[in-house]
């Protein structure tokens, strides 16, 4: 069932010409309900936690915000599924006020959900408490990418509630860092290159610092028993960072200097992501932090489409369509980060 409807969704919001106003909403529905009773890899740990706390107990290992919920909602008589739901039903509804604030044309707006839902959707309703909290953290950049007032008091705020959710978000307060490099391109490459090779040569070191700021137990989990990546990994994850910032380079490129923001926003988040891949050699988990700028590609290249904007210079005179080229890249995302690395979500949800 849930194939069906994913492969239908995918299909209408690619091809169909009329302008769907409602097509977002009915992905955010769609996640919702078909995720109901999906037995993926990660339900049974979370569905654990959840009867426990419905039960009296203080499970504070997933933090105090992710307990408070799930007090709550059990006291409402919610099972976990049911559960489950309405946290999948809340995180979409951010991405698609996201969404919904940079792409005005609902055709386009459309794109970005389809190419959202070949990846990394499924990933994101397996990882729920993550998905919760990247989707507000993911939210919150417009207050710095608009340059709002008291833009960054808002971030900063959103963000500690993410944080809060889930540690790894704590990674992205260094989006604060880049007001402080706008037309200093080449000395915040500099930073991220400096940072890459201390976080490689001081990993072992790492986990103390991580211990400081997250539950002790399972940063020991990450990176004393974690699964680390792999060479096919490493060269996969390289290949994304190189590909995001080519592409959000080429992007910025395209419009005026005072609609760059945006583009010069994802390229720097892009490229401090690299930060990420020394991590990624204790565990895999590590990759989930550089999921949520998979949907701010996406956007981007909408708002490029929503302008009339149908190709990117990709030099010496040579253009590629841009609405199919970040399609294709989507579709390798779920390749190379789901089937490959992740087959059992592709079990639970495609095949049984």
């Amino acid at each position: 069932m849930f194939a069906a409807v994913f492969c239908i969704l995918i299909f209408v919001g690619f091809f169909a010409k009329d302008k769907m106003r409602l097509f977002g909403l009915t992905s955010v529905l769609f996640l919702s309900v078909l995720c109901y009773g999906v037995d993926d890899p990660d339900l049974q740990n979370y569905k654990r936690a959840y009867d426990s706390i419905a039960a009296g107990n203080d499970y504070t290992d997933l933090g105090v915000i992710w307990l408070g919920l799930c007090k709550f909602f059990s006291s409402c008589g919610f099972d976990y599924y049911m559960y489950k739901s309405v946290i999948v039903l809340v995180s979409g509804f951010f991405i698609l006020q996201l969404i919904n604030h940079y792409v005005k044309n609902p055709k386009y707006a459309s794109f970005v959900w389809v190419c959202y839902l070949i990846f990394p959707a499924v990933m994101d309703l397996v990882q729920l408490r993550f998905f919760l909290a990247s989707s507000i953290a993911i939210w919150s950049t417009q207050f710095l990418i608009d340059k709002a007032k008291y833009g960054k008091g808002k971030f900063i705020i959103f963000m500690l509630l993410a944080s809060a959710i889930h540690s790894s978000l704590y990674f992205y307060f260094s989006f604060l860092l880049f007001p402080f490099f706008e037309g200093k391109e080449k000395k915040f490459a500099y930073m991220v290159v400096i940072c890459f090779v201390s976080f490689f040569f001081l990993k072992n070191h790492l986990l103390s610092v991580a211990n400081a700021l997250t539950n002790a137990n399972r940063m020991d989990r990450y990176f004393e028993n974690g699964r680390a990546i792999g060479s096919f990994g490493i060269l996969a994850y390289i290949g994304t960072i190189i590909a995001f910032n080519f592409i959000a380079n080429r992007m910025k490129r395209t419009v005026s200097a005072t609609e760059a923001n945006y583009y010069d926003f994802l390229q720097k988040a892009a490229l401090v992501s690299s930060i990420l891949l020394p991590l990624s050699l204790f565990d895999t988990n590590f990759f989930r932090i550089q999921r949520p700028m998979w949907l701010m590609l996406y956007i981007g290249a909408a708002i490029l489409l929503d302008r009339g904007v149908r190709t990117i210079n990709v030099g010496r005179q040579k253009r590629i369509n841009c609405r199919q080229s970040i399609a294709v890249l989507a579709v390798m995302g779920f390749i190379f980060f789901v089937s490959i690395f992740n087959f059992n979500v592709i079990e639970c949800y495609f095949i049984r």
